[in-house]
Formats: structure tokens, sequence, C-alpha cells
């Protein structure tokens, strides 16, 4: 059976296209989009909607959608539901447990780890299925950039450069092969913050011992990560 990529199923499914002109097939990775979320309804229904825009991107393959709830005590599990992803609860607060719990209960070949506040345009999740199916990649990140306000744009590009130049990733979009995300553990509930950076860590270890590389997406016009900047709005810059 196969699905119009720009619908959302809970359950995998493939979709195939012409790999050439003799009419073989060939079909593209299922990936699921974790998306933990505490108190998110403001954001959660804008983020889902952008997945499944960009998931209309990605021929060959498709995607499902799953929102944790992280014990929220707003409207953020029932909109989740109502835009179509799959919920499942995480009763700990943090952010560890709660993208582990989604790894858990998804069933896509590739992971890719998307915060609430955070939406994707483009074929980012097309090059996140090249990188993870070419085999010289083990994981990453991508080039990040904030929904408004100079400051806020000026550190996040600051930000960006460094983190490419030193080859680390930010919470905000994570991707990785869910056998190898397995293998090393997953995230380290241990922390209660900078999950992402211990993660990548041993991805990077795991990746060295056969061969592949932790591969940051930079900045491209075919698409785009938007994520607030509402921390440079509550807390300030610094």
């Amino acid at each position: 059976m196969s699905y119009n990529t720009t619908l959302l199923l809970s359950a995998p499914f493939t979709s195939e296209q012409l790999s050439d002109g003799k009419g073989e097939r060939e079909s593209a990775p299922f990936i699921s989009v974790v998306i933990p979320a505490f108190n998110e309804e403001k954001f959660i229904r804008k983020t889902i909607e952008s997945v499944l825009r960009s998931g209309a991107f990605y021929l060959g393959g498709g995607i499902e959608i799953i929102v944790v709830d992280n014990n929220s005590t707003d409207a953020t599990a029932r909109i989740a539901r109502k835009s179509g992803a799959r919920v499942v609860y995480e009763p700990k607060n943090q952010i560890a447990r709660a993208r582990n719990a989604g790894a858990e209960a998804a069933q896509g070949e590739l992971l890719v780890f998307l915060d609430a506040d955070t939406t994707i345009e483009g074929d980012i999740l097309n090059k996140v299925a090249q990188h993870l199916s070419g085999g010289a990649v083990i994981g990453g990140g991508a080039w990040v950039v904030p929904d408004s306000g100079w400051f806020g744009r000026l550190v996040f590009i600051l930000i960006n450069i460094y983190l490419s130049f030193k080859n680390m990733t930010i919470g905000p979009f994570l991707y990785c092969n869910r056998k190898d995300f397995e293998k090393v553990g997953g995230f380290d509930e241990a922390y209660y913050a900078a999950e992402e950076f211990s993660l990548a860590k041993r991805l990077k270890k795991e990746g060295k011992s056969r061969n592949k590389k932790w591969r940051i997406i930079k900045y491209s016009k075919s698409h785009k990560i938007v994520t607030s900047n509402r921390k440079f709005q509550r807390f300030g810059g610094l």
C-alpha cells in the first residue's frame, strides 16, 4: 500500500519512485521525527505542519511524527493528535527521557529529533536520508536560524559558524540512524541539559571505529530550520 507523502501515518509506509528509466523501483528509508514537548500548545501545531510540508519533498520515502507529551498541563497532547501526530507520554520532566521515549516508540529506520518550537522547510529530510544511507555518515545536526530579532540572528550565525567549525551539534535538530542510536545507548538520562552533546560524542566515537563521520548539514537555499528566539527574549543574549 502506498500513500501520498504529504499525509502523516503513525505506522511505517513505503512510497516508491522510479529509480531509472527501466522501471526499476527503489524505496527510501522511513523517517521518524521525534518532538519532545512540555506545555508547547502555542508552537506544536506549527511545528507538526512544517514537518508535513517538508515531508512532501521526501520523494520515495515515508515519515511519521511522534510528539512526546512530557507531562504537559496544557493542550499540547490534544493539539498534537488533532494535527496528525502520534502522541506518547513521558511522566518525568526531562528532555533526555522524553527523547528516549519517542525513539523507543519510533518505527523508522532513521531518527530526527526536533524541538517543539522549531520548524523545518524544504528538502532537509532528503538530505538526512542521503547522508545516512550513503554509509559514510553516522549522524549529525544542521544550520539553525532564529525566527526573529537581529541580535538573536547574529548570535545564531556566530554559534552556527563555531559549531560547524568544531563539528558540534545543538539541540533543535539532530539526526542519526536508529540502530546506531540504540547501540550507543540513546540520550544519557543523567543529563538535565546538553544531552545532545553527550549523544553526539558517543556517536562520533562509534563512527570513528567504523570510518563514519558526524556531518553538520550546512546552510542551503533548498531548506531551512527555524527555531524560536523566546529564550533570548526572556533571558537576554548573554
